[in-house]
């Protein structure tokens, strides 16, 4: 109970604040998530008297607050991401192996996109 109680709010606590996450979902699901986790971690924490794991939920709380509010106003994630980066393969023109295997590579199998099963809510697909 003590360990799923504090990962229930680091993730959700992760969710909120998260930039590309919120740039996608915005940070309503996230603060949700975060609100019914903290809710039942500490009332489990109560119950079965599980102090340490009551104070580590605490940190985390206010390690959450302190990244949505350290500006004075309420930001959830960050406001320095680009909409989107342009398809494709980049790599240096000089590196002669990587060029070479771009060159032999079709660029319809290597384009990922959303169309090709990337993740929607990342600029870069997946990382």
């Amino acid at each position: 109970i003590a360990i799923s109680s504090v990962l229930s709010i680091a993730s959700s606590a992760v969710l909120m604040t998260d930039t590309f996450y919120v740039l996608h979902f915005g940070p309503v699901y996230g603060g949700v998530l975060l609100g019914l986790a903290t809710f039942l971690s500490m009332r489990a924490c109560e119950r079965h008297q599980l102090r340490r794991s009551a104070a580590i939920n605490a940190a985390l709380l206010l390690l959450t607050a302190y990244l949505v509010f350290h500006t004075g106003e309420a930001q959830f994630g960050g406001d320095n991401v680009p909409d989107t980066i342009d398809e494709g393969l980049y790599f240096n023109e000089q590196n002669t192996l990587v060029k070479n295997i771009a060159s032999h590579w079709p660029e319809a199998t290597r384009t990922y996109s959303p169309q090709h099963g990337a993740t929607s809510w990342l600029p870069t697909g997946d990382a």
